[in-house]
């Protein structure tokens, strides 16, 4: 920006083309305000100042137009600071409070969407503009110059900043001899063991993404293909996927973001760990669609709901109920009377008793008029209040053993989410007395759910995939038997030779179920043989 103008109190009216000159997720707007007016003033542009923000709106970081409808929300002032500085920051404040920041959603979304919608935009403001103005242009192309010489020759003062793309450094030697060695192979992997080469590859990612985000951080295409390349090897990483996803946030659109979590689910369905952070995505994006964020609560309760630890997921959909009816107990106790039921009907959680605890105060305020008005939704058609509470009461009492049970496997488990460290003896052969007692149960549903979640954490050891394809199909559940075989030889102990010797056989058409069956036995037990672990399966 070159002014001849040393000294101009015009109003200053700003088009900002946002889709091609963004700002990182995070880094308010309205500061942006802030520095655009002082940079101005520096050119001697001291009139009131007026930006449009122009993008399409699903374009637009997660957090922008919230952050424009509370200018500064991240400005606190501490106990702790001088008299100067707290005074500097009301003042800030003050600004920020009378910021004229505006965002002007486009009318398509097309690649040329924010530049039609600004010159439509600017053709009006010259239309109705009377007297003398300052015209300013922020983006990052030169698709403007008509738009500026129309303007300069109405009397117009113009002013076009071009804001340059942000362009990462290529990778370094050492980054290329990484991926090379990571995607191609290398001479000095073939020395190693299994187990000592998955360490490797698994840290030599972790590496290799760590140096891109510090390097690439405003390149997607590269952070795209580090995270895909790392995240098709070792799946079950949810932190990574978390990241990704935050990447995606900052630099591109909801949709790809969207679209994260989305293959995240695909492949880490049974954590608990990921829907959490879904749900809470969902519920900080999607506030006011209510329907939206009920839909993924649920979906996630339909996988890991009966997860021993999943408690906290069963927390945040209360808290968001309760939010939702804004703390109006008349709005909200149907809605939690329900949540809580389910939870009790489910198998023992990790804070069942509270919930039950929970129940009985949310009952306690029920009136019979209630009652009766929502007994189809209690499934207690036929029975009165005090029948429906006697029998939810008995339920509850009659899972005291089973509680007990599942209480002293789950608190014998050191590891919940998966790690290329080994196990030790000790927790392999728990998972397995766990998966005994499982075993014995007959509704499937809870048996392959427990195998899901071992395999989170026992991704790395062929014994398990191969107790778990043989207990499915031994149930008649081909579907995920295959499925599981499937995983396991293409991703997650592709290199150890016994899974696909078991796959052969398996996939023999010779072969029938209870081959299966023998065949993993006859594994296991020579797997174990010397570990104490002897039980039947």
């Amino acid at each position: 920006m070159d002014s001849e103008y040393e000294y101009c109190f015009d109003p200053i009216f700003c088009w900002w083309d946002y889709e091609n000159a963004r700002l990182p997720s995070g880094y308010d707007p309205v500061w942006s305000y802030l520095a655009i007016k002082t940079a101005l003033q520096r050119l001697g542009y001291h009139g009131k100042l007026r930006v449009e923000m122009v993008a399409v709106k699903e374009y637009l970081h997660l957090d922008t137009i919230q952050r424009l409808k509370q200018p500064g929300q991240d400005l606190a002032v501490k106990e702790d600071l001088d008299l100067e500085t707290i005074q500097r920051l009301n003042q800030i404040r003050e600004d920020l409070a009378q910021t004229s920041i505006a965002f002007i959603p486009a009318d398509h979304t097309g690649s040329q969407a924010s530049d039609d919608k600004i010159r439509v935009r600017i053709k009006s403001w010259a239309k109705t503009c009377s007297g003398p103005a300052v015209a300013v242009i922020i983006a990052s192309d030169t698709g403007y110059t008509e738009q500026i010489r129309q303007l300069r020759g109405k009397g117009f003062i113009t002013e076009k900043v071009l804001f340059k793309s942000v362009k990462c450094n290529p990778r370094s030697k050492v980054e290329e001899e990484l991926w090379s060695s990571l995607t191609l192979g290398s001479p000095m992997l073939n020395d190693m063991t299994v187990e000592g080469r998955i360490a490797w590859e698994y840290q030599g990612w972790k590496t290799l993404i760590e140096k891109t985000d510090n390097r690439a951080r405003f390149n997607i295409e590269q952070i795209r293909e580090v995270y895909d390349a790392f995240l098709f090897n070792f799946p079950l990483c949810i932190d990574h996927w978390e990241k990704y996803a935050c990447h995606e946030g900052r630099l591109t659109i909801l949709e790809n973001l969207l679209n994260v979590y989305e293959r995240a689910k695909h492949e880490a369905t049974y954590s608990v760990e990921l829907w959490m952070n879904y749900c809470r995505f969902a519920v900080d994006t999607f506030g006011e669609d209510a329907k939206t964020i009920r839909v993924i609560f649920y979906q996630a309760l339909s996988f890991v709901g009966k997860d021993f630890n999943s408690s906290a997921l069963w927390q945040d959909l209360i808290e968001y109920e309760r939010n939702l009816a804004k703390c109006d107990f008349d709005r909200y106790w149907l809605p939690l009377i329900k949540i809580h039921l389910k939870i009790l009907k489910s198998p023992p959680i990790k804070d069942h008793i509270q919930f039950a605890s929970t129940f009985q105060t949310l009952a306690y305020h029920m009136t019979h008029e209630a009652f009766e008005a929502n007994a189809p939704a209690f499934d207690a058609r036929g029975l009165s209040m005090e029948q429906f509470f006697s029998r939810e009461k008995q339920l509850f009492q009659g899972k005291k053993e089973l509680r007990a049970t599942i209480e002293h496997f789950e608190m014998h488990i050191q590891r919940l989410s998966f790690d290329v460290c080994p196990l030790t003896q000790a927790e392999l052969v728990h998972w397995h007395q766990y998966l005994d007692f499982i075993d014995n149960e007959q509704d499937v549903d809870k048996v392959y759910k427990l195998y899901e979640r071992c395999l989170i954490v026992c991704a790395n050891y062929p014994e398990y995939w191969i107790r778990y394809v043989s207990r499915m199909k031994a149930r008649g559940k081909m579907d995920r038997a295959n499925n599981a075989l499937a995983r396991a030889t293409q991703v997650f102990v592709k290199r150890h030779p016994e899974i696909h010797s078991f796959a052969a056989q398996v996939n023999d058409h010779n072969v029938n179920e209870q081959n299966v069956v023998d065949l993993a036995e006859h594994f296991l037990r020579h797997r174990f043989l010397s570990s104490g672990w002897n039980h039947g399966y």
